[in-house]
């Protein structure tokens, strides 16, 4: 039998809970009593739907936002760098996408895949540089695999730094200077020239998904 309309709303409320209380308080503090408490269900209701906290935490991380992509654009790279800002931007707003994150850096419990999400981020940005050079966007010689870990792994640094000194409040101006380096060293001065590298452009394309 499907889920019926309350039990689907009733999992999302507690999913969205709990993304609130691993953002505020990360995995090994985060309580299913507080995650029931802000969810407006029973522990027992919890449970109805998740099956231990490792399984909640997982759900987090497998539920980060997807409903903003990046515009349509002429040269491949604008959209890996665009991708890159919308999600430092959600990362500054969206508890969920903050708890996706924090899940995915903290070294607590072991039965959590925390390698899920960056190898996701991954190959969405290998992919991104596979296009780029078919496209003539690259300088010859540049490994892909190689530079699209590069990438994960300086946007996982950042976020650390950017939290530490702002709460994530300079994350978008940090990732653009990371891409203004990163990307002068593998694409054609001509596509270089090309590229927009505002810290603003992710706020910019969320606020125009979001009116559209």
């Amino acid at each position: 039998m499907p889920p019926s309309a309350h039990e689907i709303q009733e999992k999302r409320a507690i999913l969205h809970a709990a993304g609130v209380i691993f953002d505020e308080v990360g995995f090994d503090r985060g309580t299913v009593e507080a995650i029931a408490a802000q969810a407006g269900v029973s522990k027992a209701d919890v449970w109805d739907h998740y099956t231990s906290k490792e399984d909640l935490a997982l759900a987090v991380i497998a539920a980060q936002p997807k409903e903003v992509e990046p515009e349509p654009c002429d040269v491949t790279l604008q959209l890996l760098v665009d991708s890159g800002q919308v999600l430092a931007y959600q990362m500054r707003c969206d508890p969920m996408q903050r708890a996706a994150s924090r899940l995915a850096m903290e070294q607590s419990s072991q039965r959590l895949d925390r390698r899920r999400s960056w190898d996701e981020w991954t190959e969405v940005v290998a992919s991104l540089l596979r296009e780029a050079e078919a496209n003539g966007e690259l300088q010859p010689g540049v490994g892909i695999d190689d530079f699209a870990a590069l990438c994960t792994g300086c946007f996982a640094g950042l976020q650390t730094m950017s939290q530490a000194y702002s709460g994530r409040m300079d994350l978008t101006q940090r990732v653009s200077t990371m891409w203004r380096h990163l990307l002068a060293s593998v694409a054609t001065p001509e596509t270089y020239g090309r590229l927009d590298l505002s810290p603003d452009r992710g706020e910019a394309i969320v606020t125009r998904c979001r009116e559209s």
